[in-house]
């Protein structure tokens, strides 16, 4: 070719040539339909792309072919590292099981090494009674029992101060002389009980005397000076509420310091010392019949299951057995003061408590931590939950000073110092629970409301009729009353009436609920002074929840 154009033969040329050895041509195409004029440098610039398209191939094939070498490398490596990782965890599983079995042992033999018998905490009190008794001029007999017990020394070094102090409260301000004795129709001779029972890992001591019970009155005016409780909240206090505020740092109910029962020490001391121990204190009087004081703590120091949350700029833990449920605080329902846990409000600990647990601040809370103590519920907020871990309880060591929310500590594994928080303690921040009277006179319409009531923080007292919610309204203060329509001797109109007739509505929320279809029951309610009217059924309980938060937030 010349200059890049294609040369074409003549016809004739070819006819002359293939005339004497080719057959008679068949009839085609003609030549113009199957034939295109291609320039070389266009011819070039494909190869070009051809061998550019053809060395791409090319690499990715290399690459693939890398790829799938290192996808098998990766996977030899990881069958490797199976197997070495599976070799390593079958040489280490017995020698850990040992190392566990050993220490498991040795703790073992280090407690009992330090358990000493309960007799050792028995032995001052009959000396002790006896000394006091002879100085005060009463008639006192001692009765113990559980003495054989073994118990930790450290936890009997607590254990043996709080029954001396026990003791010497009970002669002094239980027992009463023979003369006031007799004239009541006791015994002259007093009697103190201290009994010990070991209820698997827990040591239960009871300190009962026959004496004269806790002044309630003397109590009760002696927190009220002191700027534990407002009169008005006092007066609304049950006796078993009251009598609690003994175990209050400083609280007597004597003007001065005695020389028989206490020397300016209380019974907080009795408390502290127990808690940081995880221990408790019960109290249950009776007026004129005498005090039962229940003393619990471990029988040995053992590691708890804590959770362990940030709360400011340290960790802090909640002994999981005092915990109900843990919340999010962006996913829940939650006001300023309270959340919602299982279906229900639970009140937040006070900024001021925080502020005691956090001094130097702390962030946006996340989650709260919801616990559970006496009856009632209280949820605390942290920043972070970081993990449940079981540790070791101990006193809070210096310089940690030990305060009414914080009287014990646990070891982390970095070293820290998790300081526990006293479940008991955040309850006792929250004011006096409002007090519910539920006159019903079906059982089970009783019990569902009393259980609601309840688990709703409440203190709830229940009567069969409204003779009986009468009675009790004029004898105890209450701040709400839920009753039946129809009951008998006297219906919840009758009540309603009777109560504004004695001018007893005013600081009372009353609601009337019925299962009757007296479209002018509602109405006649609200004219007797009730506050509202609920209709019984599947969630007449939630209703009248819902109408005492209403009713007393308002109050």
């Amino acid at each position: 070719s010349d200059g890049g154009a294609t040369e074409e033969a003549e016809p004739s040329a070819l006819s002359a040539a293939g005339a004497q050895t080719a057959p008679e041509p068949q009839k085609t195409a003609p030549v113009q339909d199957s034939t295109v004029r291609v320039s070389v440098a266009k011819l070039d610039r494909l190869i070009g792309s051809v061998r550019e398209l053809e060395s791409a191939r090319v690499g990715i094939e290399h690459a693939a072919q890398e790829l799938t070498g290192v996808a098998e490398a990766a996977d030899l490596a990881a069958r490797q590292y199976d197997s070495r990782a599976g070799a390593i965890r079958d040489a280490t599983e017995q020698p850990l099981a040992r190392l566990q079995r050993a220490t498991r042992e040795l703790s073992d033999d280090i407690s009992q090494a330090r358990t000493v018998p309960l007799s050792l905490a028995f032995d001052p009190l009959p000396r002790t009674v006896r000394d006091l008794a002879r100085d005060l001029g009463r008639e006192v007999q001692l009765e113990l029992s559980g003495g054989e017990i073994d118990v930790d020394r450290a936890v009997l070094e607590v254990i043996r101060p709080a029954l001396v102090h026990l003791i010497r409260n009970a002669v002094d301000h239980g027992i009463e002389p023979p003369a006031m004795r007799a004239a009541a129709g006791k015994p002259e001779q007093g009697t103190i009980s201290v009994s010990a029972k070991a209820r698997g890992s827990q040591l239960s001591i009871e300190m009962s005397d026959d004496g004269g019970g806790i002044d309630g009155d003397a109590v009760k005016s002696r927190a009220i000076e002191l700027g534990l409780v407002d009169a008005k909240a006092a007066a609304a206090m049950e006796y078993d509420e009251l009598i609690r505020f003994v175990l209050k740092p400083a609280f007597s109910t004597r003007d001065s310091v005695s020389e028989i029962s206490g020397r300016g020490v209380g019974l907080d001391a009795v408390f502290e010392g127990l808690a940081a121990f995880q221990g408790s204190v019960e109290i249950e009087s009776v007026p004129g019949k005498g005090s039962t004081f229940t003393l619990r703590a471990p029988l040995a120091i053992a590691a708890i299951e804590c959770i362990v949350a940030q709360l400011g700029q340290d960790p802090i833990g909640v002994v999981l057995s005092d915990a109900v449920r843990i919340v999010s605080l962006e996913d829940c329902q939650a006001a300023d003061d309270q959340v919602e846990v299982g279906g229900g409000p639970v009140p937040l600990v006070g900024p001021h408590v925080l502020a005691q647990l956090a001094p130097g601040g702390h962030q946006q809370a996340r989650f709260a931590i919801a616990v559970e103590a006496d009856a009632r519920r209280i949820a605390l907020p942290v920043d972070e939950v970081l993990s449940v871990l079981r540790l070791g309880t101990m006193p809070l060591p210096p310089p940690l000073p030990a305060t009414e929310m914080v009287r014990s500590a646990a070891i982390l594994p970095s070293g820290e110092i998790l300081r526990l928080v006293d479940a008991r303690a955040l309850i006792a921040t929250l004011p006096p629970a409002p007090r519910v009277l539920v006159a019903e006179d079906s059982t089970t319409q009783r019990e569902r409301a009393r259980r609601a009531l309840s688990a709703a923080g409440y203190v709830v007292e229940v009567a069969e009729d409204g003779r009986e919610a009468l009675t009790a309204l004029s004898e105890r203060e209450f701040d709400a009353l839920l009753t039946d329509f129809e009951m008998p001797r006297m219906d919840g109109i009758e009540l309603i009436a009777e109560l504004g007739e004695r001018g007893m509505l005013d600081g009372l929320s009353v609601i009337l609920w019925s299962a009757s279809d007296n479209p002018t029951l509602p109405a006649a309610a609200a004219e007797a002074g009730a506050d509202g009217f609920v209709e019984k059924g599947p969630e007449a309980e939630a209703a009248v929840l819902d109408a005492f938060r209403r009713l007393l937030s308002d109050s």
